[in-house]
């Protein structure tokens, strides 16, 4: 481990779930330990964060301050009590440990909770990085002008994509000038050589949380239901967990999909030794993990034109897009993919080309950099 550092980051998040909002905050984190920054990390104590912290424990450096879950009633005060005082989860002993820089990662691309607002209210030097952006969130009036005010006080508010920083601007109704658009980290090697499928069978792959609300699913199973679909020869395999693992498991029963698998969690690598194509029918996103490692393995992507999918995908030239989350615009997109289908290893080479000039080989070391630039105090951590 490096030389210790007496500057203090302080990372805070739910770590209720493995979604892809929660690595690039651990990712930074992580780093930072090594680095011999001081780490405090701020999250509720459950399953998933005692699975997921295990690997930090033996750092010296780490301060671990666990949120407090709050009551039902608290619950209802927060919500329907128009009062300045609010009930806080965070922890008020990583309050008094006194963070040079706090970060508060959001599942959302709005800085929702109390616990943010207090530290505006406090100003206390913080940062927000929020991730998916949904174009069917509309605040009140209130709501907006509370937002807005934790985005003038936050140090800086970083997204993953242009695309929810732009949402975000009109949700709020704020130019969010301090604002810039940061890489997730990836589960893949950034110069990985994975043989492409040497199959006459065409191996879909759909990687994601199993969450019909937000990744649709729906839309896909729809789609695969048509006689086309089921009459070529294509094998679909859904990767994931999520609360709709059973409503996914039964609508491909009620819908008769004999070429339709779910996979359960797999290994990046190997999904990608068996499939030649990512399937991503969202109706909202950040910026996709599953996009970014499929297209640095050479795979084509299908996707809806949502959030931050058309940042990176050219549409008929480095994957291709459905205009909206609809099952008629989908079909239409993976049709194109069909009629292409013997130019799906060239497609994907320039994939991977595409991605490498949009995403770095280590988002979470670049984002540690430009979190420790709003600190007055910063040190060179090129070392």
């Amino acid at each position: 481990m490096a030389t210790e550092n007496k500057i203090k980051l302080l990372f805070v998040s739910t770590l209720n779930s493995v979604g892809g909002h929660e690595v690039l905050w651990f990712e930074t984190a992580k780093i930072a330990l090594a680095k011999g920054y001081q780490v405090g990390i701020c999250v509720y104590e459950n399953k998933f964060s005692a699975q997921r912290l295990r690997p930090l424990l033996h750092y010296p450096n780490l301060h671990l301050f666990y949120k407090k879950p709050l009551s039902e009633w608290q619950e209802v005060f927060n919500r329907f009590f128009n009062t300045e005082f609010k009930f806080i989860s965070i922890n008020k002993r990583a309050i008094k440990w006194q963070p040079d820089l706090t970060l508060f990662t959001g599942g959302t691309n709005l800085p929702l909770g109390n616990d943010i607002k207090l530290f505006a209210k406090k100003d206390l030097r913080f940062c927000f990085v929020g991730h998916n952006g949904n174009d069917l969130l509309w605040l009140s009036d209130s709501q907006s002008k509370s937002l807005k005010e934790v985005f003038a006080k936050s140090a800086m508010n970083y997204f993953v994509s242009q695309a929810n920083l732009n949402l975000a601007r009109m949700q709020v109704i704020s130019r969010i000038d301090n604002a810039e658009i940061v890489r997730n980290p990836f589960n893949v090697a950034y110069d990985n050589n994975i043989p492409f499928p040497d199959d006459k069978c065409l191996h879909f792959a759909q990687v994601g949380t199993y969450d019909f609300e937000a990744k649709g699913q729906d839309i896909l199973l729809q789609v695969l239901s048509l006689p086309k679909w089921r009459e070529r020869n294509v094998e679909i395999n859904f990767y994931g967990s999520g609360v709709h693992k059973n409503r996914l498991k039964e609508t491909i029963k009620m819908l008769g999909l004999a070429n339709v698998n779910v996979c359960g969690f797999c290994k990046t690598e190997d999904i990608w030794r068996h499939n030649h194509v990512l399937l991503m029918p969202s109706r909202h996103e950040g910026l996709p993990m599953a996009i970014v490692e499929a297209m640095l393995c050479g795979r084509v992507v299908v996707a809806t034109a949502v959030s931050g999918n058309p940042e990176v995908i050219d549409d008929n030239v480095t994957g291709f897009l459905a205009q909206s989350p609809a099952v008629k615009c989908f079909d239409e997109a993976m049709e194109k993919l069909w009629q292409r289908r013997i130019e799906l290893q060239s497609i994907g080479q320039a994939a991977r080309n595409g991605i490498k000039k949009l995403v770095p080989p280590n988002p979470a070391e670049v984002f540690l950099n430009k979190l420790l630039s709003n600190i007055d105090c910063r040190t060179d951590i090129s070392s």
